[in-house]
């Protein structure tokens, strides 16, 4: 029987094929697009260290961005075989770059069937293909979540007993207070990055209860909202917006900040790309303030 221990330690040892070997410590992420005020900050900072997942770019890692079938096949399979064979083999194929990880998948029962690999996965089937990636006692309860808890989950989803699993092995929390999943929506890889480092440490995987005790009605038809945050960078503070999911945040009233003018909303910190309000929203997303000096300093000439 494999140690628990063996969970705690594989973080340091992973996967050699899955992510190029560069052991990084450091304060501070080198990603613009990672807010240390972020939820997934500290996620992203773990499984980036420990080389679970790397940036898209050498500054950028994309939080919001998607993450694919064929990509999702690779993450489990590589989990699957450190776990049970004590090292990582795999590698990508010549025609398709996923083939060997597909082929792997299906004989351990990883997957039983072809995906769009290119699609981005939704949550339920990344979690249907994450919940088997390691063994039922790599993936102990620690969670009592009664059935028919998570509100857009029912026992009669065609992913139910994988979601659920992961719920009480504390790797899914839900995405709201709720404990609400949605399991149509995509999963982004800021979640990845959580999940990933929950999945390969037990200290990292997370207590807590939906407080609902009885059965309760099942919210399929709910729509889907995403929350807007504003970073006001160093002005007032503006209040974030739930927008439920292919509609437009607003334009919320202009933040002050003594000494500057208000230049408008960016897309992320570095502030090279205005955010368009008429664009519907799709994701959650931080939008941050730019300010202009009032009375920039000038110096003369010698």
């Amino acid at each position: 029987m494999k140690s628990k221990n063996f969970i705690k330690t594989l973080i340091f040892i992973f996967i050699i094929n899955l992510i190029p070997i560069n052991t990084v410590f450091a304060d501070t992420l080198p990603f613009s697009d990672v807010s240390e005020n972020s939820w997934y900050y500290n996620d992203i900072k773990t499984a980036y260290e420990n080389n679970l997942i790397n940036g898209m770019t050498s500054t950028t890692f994309e939080p919001d961005s998607n993450i694919t079938y064929a990509q999702t096949v690779k993450l489990a399979a590589c989990i699957h075989q450190k776990y049970t064979m004590g090292f990582v083999s795999l590698t990508n194929s010549y025609v398709n770059w996923w083939d060997g990880y597909v082929y792997y998948a299906k004989m351990f029962n990883i997957i039983s069937k072809d995906y769009d690999w290119n699609a981005p996965a939704t949550r339920a089937e990344y979690i249907d293909i994450f919940s088997r990636a390691l063994p039922d006692n790599a993936l102990n309860i620690k969670n009592n979540i009664i059935d028919n808890s998570i509100p857009d989950v029912s026992i009669y989803h065609p992913y139910a007993r994988s979601i659920y699993k992961m719920y009480r092995a504390g790797i899914v929390t839900g995405m709201d207070e709720r404990g609400t999943f949605y399991p149509e929506s995509n999963i982004r890889r800021s979640e990845v990055a959580a999940i990933l480092t929950r999945m390969m440490n037990e200290n990292a995987r997370k207590s807590f209860t939906l407080g609902f005790y009885y059965y309760q009605p099942i919210f399929i038809n709910e729509p889907i909202t995403y929350v807007v945050s504003f970073d006001s960078m160093g002005g007032t503070p503006t209040l974030e917006q739930k927008v439920r999911m292919g509609e437009k945040a607003v334009w919320p009233s202009d933040p002050k900040r003594e000494g500057f003018s208000f230049m408008g909303w960016y897309t992320d910190n570095t502030l090279n790309k205005a955010y368009n309000f008429d664009n519907p929203v799709t994701n959650n997303i931080t939008l941050y303030a730019k300010w202009k000096p009032k009375y920039p300093y000038y110096y003369p000439y010698n």
